[in-house]
């Protein structure tokens, strides 16, 4: 592997942000590398809340269908992703 290189995998990421109502807010798609489908799903969550904050909100849910991920952020690493924990400190 050469420097710059990733043997990581392409994806597309999209996060959208609503109010109590369900009512578009803002969004945003991106193109990410990750080395698996949780990694992606983490780091978009990550830039979901950064988006959130640069639009001032503060009070915020994360919806997410990866289970993984929604125990990480409340706190529950029995299942040993140790790749997303970087993802879940920023959080």
């Amino acid at each position: 592997m050469g420097v710059g290189k990733s043997n990581g995998r392409k994806a597309g990421v999209g996060v959208v942000i609503r109010n109590s109502l369900g009512e578009f807010l803002g969004g945003l798609a991106a193109s990410r590398v990750g080395h698996s489908a949780l990694e992606v799903e983490a780091e978009a969550a990550v830039m979901g809340l950064e988006l959130t904050a640069n639009l001032g909100y503060s009070d915020v849910y994360v919806e997410s269908d990866s289970k993984t991920l929604v125990d990480g952020i409340n706190g529950d690493i029995r299942n040993r992703a140790w790749t997303i924990r970087p993802s879940i400190e920023v959080i």
